[in-house]
């Protein structure tokens, strides 16, 4: 009888410790918790000024000209290099070329400078104005938006997940932010530019006429030669 009944008691226990055993729902998962790094956040503002043109022969007028480098320095803030500039009008090839002139002398890079033809109505100047026709003059620049470090929710060690530290990258995306001078690079980096070719071919040609120049060869004793006259005896 013993023999029968002795399995039967872990069994049993089993099935208690099971029946005392209650469901936990799944908590939300907290981002912050996962460790998830910081991302570089950038945001842009557009500033509008209106600059007015008169004929061909003297397109910009002295009073206008200082009144839209103004306009870009007050939006630059020391930071020309910065800012993205849209000209917007309906005039001719001169009054647009004196705009943009202005612009760029106010520091602006002229591959930062797009022009866009627009009707006079989209601009919404009045017309008849004494001093010209009206060209908008849009101005932006980005700004990021750093994070806040040092962030100590998750750390390195501990916890059968071994989750990344929520600082992680932290630091580094902080220096990238400090040191880039067009905070818009960081969404989307500038193009290279043209190229001259015909210099890329002839380096090629060179090579392969074998006729490759050489570089120059200066010498520790022509350089210190250089200085002008030594202590001899």
């Amino acid at each position: 009888m013993n023999m029968i009944f002795r399995p039967l008691i872990p069994l049993l226990g089993a099935m208690l410790l099971a029946g005392c055993e209650t469901e936990h729902a799944s908590e939300p998962a907290d981002v912050a918790s996962q460790g998830i790094p910081p991302t570089i956040k950038v945001s842009t503002t557009e500033q509008r000024h209106l600059v007015y043109v008169g004929p061909a022969a003297k397109p910009l007028a002295d009073t206008e000209r200082a009144s839209l480098v103004a306009f870009i320095g007050d939006t630059a803030l020391g930071q020309p290099e910065a800012v993205h500039v849209r000209v917007r009008g309906s005039v001719g090839k001169e009054q647009i070329a004196a705009v943009v002139h202005a612009v760029a002398t106010a520091g602006v890079q002229p591959a930062k400078v797009e022009v866009e033809i627009v009707p006079a109505s989209d601009i919404g100047a009045g017309p008849g104005h004494p001093a010209g026709q009206a060209v908008e003059v849009v101005a932006s620049t980005s700004h990021v938006e750093f994070p806040s470090c040092p962030r100590q929710s998750v750390m390195e060690i501990g916890g059968p997940e071994n989750p990344t530290s929520s600082n992680f990258g932290c630091s580094y995306i902080t220096a990238i932010e400090a040191q880039v001078a067009d905070p818009r690079d960081l969404v989307q980096g500038e193009t290279g530019g043209m190229t001259d070719a015909t210099l890329t071919n002839a380096a090629i040609d060179r090579l392969h006429t074998d006729k490759v120049k050489r570089g120059e060869t200066i010498t520790i004793s022509s350089v210190g030669g250089a200085g002008g006259g030594g202590g001899g005896q």
